[in-house]
C-alpha cells in the first residue's frame, strides 16, 4: 500500500468515527502531497518527497503553536498541537541525540573529514542516507562541534 492510499484509508477511518481533527489534518496533508506532486510533475511521489511534505506540514504546526503560545490563544493552540502529533505519526522515527552523534563520528572517520571546509561532505552523506530521520540543524551542530575539535 502506498502513502497515498494509507492516508486515504486513515481518512475514511476518521471519517466513519467523526475524528474531525484527524480528518481535517489528513485532508490537509493530502492536498499538500498532490501539490507537490504537480510541482515536481511526478505521479506517485517518492517516499522520501511525502516525508519532506509531512516534515513541511509540523514545521508550520511547530510555529503556529510558538505563535499562539505568546498570543495566549489556547483554544487555537490546543488544535494546532493535535494536528502536529497526528501528522508526527506518518513520520519514520528519529534518531536519538546518541545515535546522531554517534553517525556524525562514524561518517567523520569514513569521509576523511578534518576540518570545517569538510563539512559539507559530512553533512551531504549523512543527509542524503538518515535524512528523513535526522534534524538537519542538530546535525550541522553536531559536525561543527566535532570538525573544530
Amino acid at each position: 500500500m502506498d502513502w497515498e492510499e494509507k492516508l486515504t484509508s486513515h481518512l475514511r477511518e476518521a471519517l466513519k468515527a467523526q475524528d474531525k481533527i484527524r480528518v481535517n489534518t489528513l485532508r490537509l496533508l493530502l492536498a499538500a502531497i498532490k501539490n507537490r506532486s504537480k510541482e515536481l510533475k511526478k505521479d506517485p511521489l517518492p517516499d522520501s518527497e511525502i516525508i519532506k511534505v509531512i516534515r513541511k506540514e509540523v514545521k508550520k504546526r511547530k510555529e503556529a503553536i510558538t505563535l499562539y503560545e505568546k498570543a495566549g490563544r489556547k483554544d487555537l493552540l490546543e488544535k494546532e498541537i493535535q494536528e502536529k502529533e497526528i501528522l508526527e505519526d506518518y513520520l519514520p522515527s528519529p534518531l536519538t541525540r546518541e545515535e546522531v552523534e554517534e553517525l556524525v563520528e562514524r561518517v567523520i572517520q569514513e569521509t576523511g573529514a578534518e576540518g570545517l571546509k569538510d563539512m559539507g561532505k559530512v553533512m551531504g552523506k549523512i543527509m542524503s542516507e538518515y535524512g528523513e530521520r535526522v534534524e538537519g540543524s542538530v546535525v550541522s551542530e553536531l559536525v561543527k562541534k566535532k570538525l573544530k575539535e
